[in-house]
């Protein structure tokens, strides 16, 4: 019979005056018994006397104490059951005065979108935003316009100063709509010089002592009107 590489070590250790080895087991993992806690159990106050041993009177002194205490046991419940019902109410109220809150914010500065008037209409939509498709672009546009006059009114705030909201609305528009806003002051200067230059044709020479201005100096004069109405737009 072959030997095995165990009998080969236990011969040689024999032959060296040695204790052959022992073969010790793998340790096995104790892997305890999952005890289920019993779930609790309000245990009712109640105190029983025997009336084989206490006199009658006692006994029934121990009764009415029973009822008593399970008396104000019942209140102390119900008022905890009203102290939730309270709390909930008002987690609900705050959570409706968070929401009225929001939309006339939204309501405000629709109102502030309507007001830069149809030429705008085609970056920033029309109507109530709350009718707008959420994943839309003219959404996304109030969006990131509201985000930037935000961002004015906190950096600021940051300084202990305070930017007006409509201040903060107009110069995110010129911010963000700046092309739209110089394309929208030009058309004004044209219109206003093409009526300028009616005017002068159809005014031969002035009146009263006033001077005629020129068409240019007229489109000087509606630019800086213009400009003081909207705001320089940022280049």
């Amino acid at each position: 019979m072959a030997l095995t590489a165990v009998d080969r070590r236990i011969i040689k250790a024999a032959q060296d005056g040695q204790a052959p080895p022992v073969a010790v087991p793998p340790a096995t993992e104790v892997i305890p018994p999952v005890v289920k806690e019993a779930p609790l159990v309000e245990a009712a106050f109640e105190l029983k006397l025997n009336p084989d041993d206490f006199e009658p009177a006692l006994v029934g002194a121990v009764e009415g104490l029973n009822k008593h205490f399970a008396s104000e046991i019942a209140k102390v419940r119900a008022s905890a059951g009203d102290v939730e019902g309270l709390r909930n109410q008002v987690t609900q109220l705050l959570e409706e005065t968070e929401s009225r809150n929001l939309i006339a914010l939204v309501e405000q500065q629709d109102t502030r979108i309507e007001a830069l008037g149809p030429e705008y209409e085609d970056v920033l939509g029309k109507g109530s935003s709350f009718d707008l498709p959420l994943d839309g672009e003219i959404l996304k546009a109030r969006q990131a316009l509201a985000n930037a006059q935000g961002a004015l009114q906190d950096t600021f705030s940051k300084d202990g100063k305070k930017m007006a909201t409509e201040l903060a609305f107009q110069r995110a528009v010129s911010a963000l709509h700046g092309d739209k806003q110089k394309q929208i002051i030009r058309k004004q200067l044209a219109s206003q010089v093409d009526k300028r230059n009616k005017q002068a044709t159809s005014r031969p020479s002035a009146r009263n002592g006033e001077s005629s201005l020129s068409v240019r100096d007229a489109a000087l004069k509606n630019s800086k009107k213009l400009y003081a109405e909207w705001g320089e737009p940022e280049y």
